[in-house]
């Protein structure tokens, strides 16, 4: 059977030719693809903490009821709306 040797950069180009970005600036965020658990959303919310997104990016956050519900409950989702 032929072998194929795959390298890191060999992963890196493949995976910029199915991801070209368009030049110019960033226009949205998407996070959580598919779903953003409670643990990643109490980070982004810690490392969001006094910051602001530029009103030119729109952000998305996908995540399931039971984590929507939970970071309710906890303040989470209150800090990422802020």
């Amino acid at each position: 059977a032929k072998r194929i040797t795959v390298t890191r950069d060999d992963l890196a180009e493949a995976w910029r030719g199915l991801n070209p970005s368009p030049p110019g600036p960033v226009g949205l965020v998407a996070i959580g693809n598919p779903h953003a658990s409670v643990e990643e959303l109490t980070e982004l919310a810690a490392l969001s903490r006094g910051r602001k997104k530029a009103e030119t990016v729109d952000c998305v956050v996908t995540t399931s009821r039971a984590t929507l519900a939970a970071i309710e409950a906890s303040g989470v989702a209150a800090a990422l709306s802020a």
